[in-house]
């Protein structure tokens, strides 16, 4: 059984209570909300989208399903599908995390003079990153700038010290690919769509994501195509190290 199906059945018996109150499908971020008032989110892969004028056959079906019938979405990788399911499962996981971790990753792991790897780009941790390592690697899948192709990060990910791995890696499905090709490398998973489920902690060593605290403010910003900037203004930025 793969990581993904794995953290869908460890919350089986939560998903099959919660009742889908609202999805919300912006150009930056997905939200969902479940009945209870948990909301969780992931991003919308705007690169994946078809050239028609339907993406979702089944919007405006949502509301009133089973959190578990929207976490199955998860399982088909790369796809708006995907990005709602995750955004149901971090609903659950994500609402029960406690951690007194908050701020910028930069905050809370020791960059200084290490060789860093990091797959997708987060210019805000760029920015306060160079000053303090010994090199940094940028791979993206449409480079641009000082970033390698995506294809790279084979070939340079295990000469890393650190590598930090976006958590759209959990809905286009190239997670546990990067995880095998970094190596001994320290790994952090970041981004406001990253799950904090155990499986999850399994495979890298810190996990540093978001947790939502103006529910309905967040929701007004991703049906008005806002981004993570705004996003963050009403979410908390948290961390769990392994021990």
């Amino acid at each position: 059984m793969n990581i993904f199906r794995k953290i869908v059945e460890s919350i089986e018996g939560e998903l099959k209570e919660r009742v889908i109150e609202d999805v919300r499908v912006g150009i930056g971020y997905i939200g969902v909300l479940l009945d209870d008032g948990k909301l969780g989110l992931s991003y919308t892969l705007r690169d994946e989208l078809p050239p028609t004028c339907s993406v979702m056959d089944k919007a405006g079906k949502f509301r009133g399903l089973t959190a578990y019938d929207l976490a199955q979405l998860w399982f088909y990788p790369g796809t708006i599908s995907s990005s709602i399911g995750l955004a149901t499962v971090n609903a659950i996981i994500n609402s029960e995390i406690e951690s007194n971790m908050e701020g910028d990753v930069t905050e809370w792991f020791d960059f200084k003079d290490k060789t860093v790897g990091m797959v997708g780009r987060f210019d805000p941790v760029i920015k306060t990153l160079k000053p303090m390592v010994k090199r940094l690697y940028i791979f993206e899948k449409k480079p641009f700038m000082d970033a390698y192709p995506d294809w790279a990060a084979r070939d340079i990910l295990p000469m890393c010290d650190v590598v930090i791995i976006t958590a759209t890696t959990l809905i286009n499905r190239t997670f546990l690919d990067i995880v095998k090709w970094a190596g001994n490398a320290k790994k952090i998973l970041l981004g406001p769509s990253a799950n904090f489920s155990p499986y999850i902690l399994e495979h890298v060593d810190m996990i540093s994501g978001t947790k939502p605290v103006n529910n309905m403010k967040i929701l007004e910003i991703i049906s008005q195509g806002g981004g993570t900037r705004q996003v963050l203004k009403y979410a908390k930025k948290i961390s769990v190290i392994k021990k």
